[in-house]
């Protein structure tokens, strides 16, 4: 089967996606992507269209209907800068831009027949040593053949109302998007970025599956006051999740299934941990998703399985290190890239940002590598605390104690930056202590 097939195969008339106040049914999203591909005469197959849309109607209607004309839908964050932009279709070689009002209605053009090993996706990775985003090619096949298990696994079906945070140009949130039009679900996304109006509209749509990243999660938590028994299904990505967390997410959702999984936008899927999993190994990703097998390779996660993007088949690897223990279970333990040199040490600053997070009076916590003249490189930690009795020195001698290394900066913030994605934002977190430095010289 096709993504472009997938709208055909639930009712007509049900609520496929509502966004704002307002609602548009499976039937429309395909009738209406189906006449705006028809009219997309700009469109060649296999050429990369750029997208950038921040209502996710038009994201949707844009988006299936450049992959019916046969194009390659590039989705792009609405707050990219437009030099940015600019910049990024240069470095990639994409010449064409869509908006909603680029398709007419009157069909001009005769879609081309699609196959399961079309490209259809360029989706935006993290990045790289430019900070211009990599541009990861997608196909129809290896995105469908995750998805019934994401139905089994992730608890979600046709009667499920799912609710989403953020844009769909955010590869996780589209995934977790189409899979629902997959299962026949209906999707509300937020309106906006305030836990106030999440609670709000989870009650109002009746939501009963819920995917957000963790910091997310960590944002409704301290906007929720009474359990919610309606919703059945928290599925989470993009970061590990604390066990503090998963502990509270428990308490106020106790009908609901807690589900995280690992991926890469090269590799799709890779392991998932229930809540069993994430409560009694909490350092772990997970037992391996189906059909994936996985090996160390000089400290590295090799991945095989049906989910890789086609020019890293038929093994590949994110650049993750890991370990793979006898029972099957997979630890992260950060990227190969991300390893930071100090004095002839190298350290990983997920580990200490792990250890951190279970420590009993810190609310949130990054750690990351800044600039040092000397050194070439420091680690820093930003803290948010519980209370105001916290000591540097304390947190120091637990770090050495747990993680065997303690950052050499530590900085107490209100709350953790976080970017377009609800990821933390290293780059403003590198500013922030920069600026520390000079104020104190």
């Amino acid at each position: 089967m096709l993504i472009t097939d997938l709208l055909k195969c639930q009712p007509k008339d049900k609520i496929c996606l509502s966004f704002n106040g307002t609602e548009i049914t499976y039937g429309f999203l395909e009738n209406q992507s189906s006449m705006m591909a028809d009219s997309a005469d700009f469109i060649k197959k296999g050429e990369k269209i750029f997208l950038q849309e921040s209502d996710p109607i038009r994201q949707l209607l844009c988006f299936f209907a450049i992959i019916k004309a046969g194009g390659i839908c590039v989705m792009a964050n609405s707050r990219i800068p437009a030099k940015l932009a600019e910049r990024l279709m240069k470095e990639h070689g994409i010449t064409k831009k869509a908006a909603l009002e680029d398709f007419k209605n009157k069909a001009v053009h005769q879609c081309p027949g699609l196959r399961p090993e079309d490209i259809f996706l360029g989706a935006m990775s993290s990045g790289s040593s430019t900070g211009i985003p990599q541009i990861v090619l997608r196909d129809h096949k290896s995105w469908m053949a995750a998805f019934p298990w994401q139905s089994k696994l992730f608890n979600i079906g046709a009667r499920d109302v799912l609710y989403l945070v953020g844009e769909m140009a955010y590869t996780a949130n589209l995934n977790a998007c189409i899979h629902a039009f997959f299962a026949g679900a209906s999707v509300i996304v937020a309106r906006n970025r305030l836990p106030q109006t999440w609670l709000r509209e989870m009650q109002m749509y009746s939501v009963s599956a819920v995917f957000m990243v963790p910091a997310h999660y960590s944002i409704l938590l301290k906007a929720v006051k009474l359990p919610d028994i309606g919703v059945t299904s928290l599925v989470t990505g993009g970061a590990k999740i604390d066990r503090k967390t998963v502990v509270q997410l428990h308490a106020y959702f106790p009908a609901a299934s807690i589900t995280e999984y690992y991926g890469a936008s090269e590799l799709g899927h890779v392991s998932y941990a229930d809540m069993h999993d994430l409560l009694e190994r909490p350092y772990s990703t997970g037992k391996l998703f189906p059909g994936v097998s996985a090996q160390i390779v000089d400290g590295e996660v090799w991945v095989e399985s049906p989910y890789l993007i086609p020019s890293r088949r038929p093994k590949a690897t994110a650049g993750d290190l890991g370990s793979i223990s006898d029972d099957g279970y997979l630890t992260l333990y950060g990227r190969k890239s991300g390893t930071v040199n100090i004095g002839g040490v190298k350290v990983q600053p997920e580990q200490i940002e792990f250890y951190l997070k279970e420590h009993p009076q810190v609310e949130d916590a990054a750690v990351f590598a800044f600039p040092d003249k000397l050194r070439g490189e420091k680690l820093a930690a930003a803290i948010v605390s519980k209370t105001d009795d916290i000591k540097i020195k304390e947190i120091f001698h637990f770090c050495r104690q747990n993680a065997g290394y303690s950052p050499q900066k530590i900085i107490f913030l209100q709350k953790i930056p976080l970017n377009a994605n609800g990821k933390v934002d290293k780059i403003v977190l590198q500013k922030i202590v920069m600026e520390s430095f000079d104020e104190n010289n």
